[in-house]
């Protein structure tokens, strides 16, 4: 888990966030996420802790979280549109890059685009284009420039490492900018 967050942390922005097996650590960024470090989905299961505000808070979730695994994730809370960022190895295609709607929209909008890889700026931006990002989401303050950035990153992470999967959910996507919050790698 570690080391996918260190790969991916290379290309994309990543939260503050430190993996830890102790109930007690040093910590000052809230709110923050307390999770589980494992690559099974946390969501579903009740095991994604957010909105913790203070150390007493911080201190019961990793207790909670830390009696059914041997390390937590804890993690600033980034606020935002979340998407998905994903690649597979398709045979007889190669490395397929997929970008959609993640949580609540995913079931709400079912939409996402697929490219091989290697993408380019104009790739991307058809793709966010396509999806209907900005005429959607016009309200909010979004970052669209570092989410194209971001993506192109990403495919130059898959041709680098060249994994068979690998999965970004959620990216979250603010006016700051695209955080890897969640990342799953198979090599």
């Amino acid at each position: 888990m570690e080391e996918a967050f260190e790969m991916v942390s290379e290309y994309v922005k990543i939260p503050r966030m430190v993996i830890t097996d102790r109930e007690e650590v040093e910590w000052n960024i809230f709110p923050a996420v307390v999770k589980p470090a494992t690559f099974e989905h946390k969501t579903e299961k009740g095991l994604v802790y957010t909105n913790i505000l203070d150390k007493d808070g911080l201190r019961k979730a990793l207790k909670r979280v830390l009696s059914l695994y041997e390390k937590a994730i804890v993690q600033e809370q980034i606020r935002g549109l979340e998407l998905i960022l994903g690649m597979k190895r398709e045979k007889g295609y190669g490395d397929v890059l997929m970008l959609g709607y993640g949580g609540v929209m995913a079931e709400v909008m079912n939409r996402f685009e697929v490219r091989l890889v290697p993408l380019n700026g104009i790739d991307v931006w058809e793709m966010i284009e396509d999806l209907n990002i900005p005429r959607v989401f016009r309200g909010m303050k979004l970052n669209i420039e570092d989410l194209v950035s971001s993506v192109v990153a990403f495919s130059r992470f898959v041709e680098h490492y060249k994994p068979s999967s690998a999965e970004i959910n959620p990216l979250m996507l603010n006016e700051k900018g695209a955080f890897a919050v969640d990342v799953r790698i198979m090599v």
